[in-house]
């Protein structure tokens, strides 16, 4: 028993540091496209850009951002503000989201990785994850590039609905978090994991924190 309370003290370190990693403000500042290129994309169901317009030409695609000085590469989760440095608050996908949604763009991601060479590749991925985020109940049938809350024009339609089976049936799913604000366009990027050796050591602090209990 005293084995198992022990590695439960590590298990509880090890994800309160995950979840950490997701949690507190952020200080974000950009730094350009990085590769994608030019959709139409058109709002409905009371939704409108910053200017009140229904439908424009959106650039879709991976950027770069300093977070916290650290440069990290990063997607569009919003569509209805303006684009601006400043203060963010970080969180999972999963707690600014909910479980369903945050699943799909983990899948997605999982699928798919966060780093592009392909511009037609990178602004079909960040379609996706706008549909998602509008859209997504669930079902696979409300990943549709021509209907909902958001639609698509200038997209390939076989390379979405090969993004859409990545975010249904995809595999690993990595940890993503949110950086929201609300005078800004939010953003979503990969959380990196600590590495095994880190795991490993947090499981160390939290057996050691245990036997200091005990």
């Amino acid at each position: 028993m005293k084995r198992s309370h022990g590695m439960i003290a590590s298990c509880g370190v090890i994800a309160g540091v995950v979840a950490a990693a997701h949690a507190g403000s952020v200080f974000v500042q950009a730094q350009g496209n990085e590769i994608g290129r030019g959709v139409v994309v058109s709002l409905s169901g009371g939704l409108t850009f910053a200017d009140g317009a229904a439908s424009r030409t959106v650039w879709a695609g991976q950027k770069s951002l300093l977070v916290d000085g650290q440069f990290v590469r990063a997607f569009s989760a919003e569509l209805t503000s303006t684009n601006a440095d400043g203060w963010f608050e970080q969180s999972s996908a999963q707690d600014a989201l909910g479980a369903v949604k945050a699943q799909a763009i983990s899948s997605l991601f999982g699928a798919r990785g966060d780093h592009f060479n392909d511009r037609n590749e990178a602004a079909t991925f960040q379609a996706m994850l706008w549909e998602i985020i509008y859209d997504f109940d669930g079902s696979e049938q409300s990943l549709d590039m021509h209907s909902g809350n958001i639609a698509f024009g200038m997209l390939n339609g076989a390379l979405f609905d090969s993004m859409r089976n990545a975010a249904i049936r995809g595999g690993s799913t990595p940890s993503i978090a949110i950086i929201a604000s609300d005078a800004s366009n939010d953003h979503m990027r990969i959380v990196p994991l600590p590495s095994a050796a880190g795991l490993a050591g947090l499981g160390l602090l939290g057996l050691a924190a245990k036997r200091r209990r005990a």
